[in-house]
């Protein structure tokens, strides 16, 4: 059986993955009126650091359940998961600066 904060930590990186999904499609439609191939481009980056956070969300929690319920974190899940955070906001710091100019 799942913990309720393990349960709301899986969810929260799910709702991650589909605000980035959403905002990578509204990306690729083109949302203003400038360079359409940029934005394109800036959808598919952050469409792919959508999958990249589904995929991170769906090992932690398969990592963090088993037989015997939910186990406390190891450095290593922690190391992932920072990692995944930080990269997702440094990628979508660059598409943001990249977009502006």
């Amino acid at each position: 059986m799942r913990s309720d904060a393990a349960a709301r930590t899986s969810l929260a990186w799910q709702r991650s993955s589909l605000a980035y999904l959403v905002i990578g499609v509204a990306l690729t439609r083109g949302v203003r009126r400038i360079d359409v191939q940029a934005h394109r481009v800036a959808g598919i980056v952050v469409i792919t650091l959508a999958a990249a956070i589904a995929v991170a969300s769906a090992w932690w929690s398969h990592r963090r359940s088993g037989p015997a319920g939910a186990r406390p974190a190891r450095l290593t899940d922690i190391r992932v998961m920072t990692a995944t955070t930080v990269g997702a906001g440094l990628v979508s710091l660059v598409v943001v600066v990249a977009d502006a100019v």
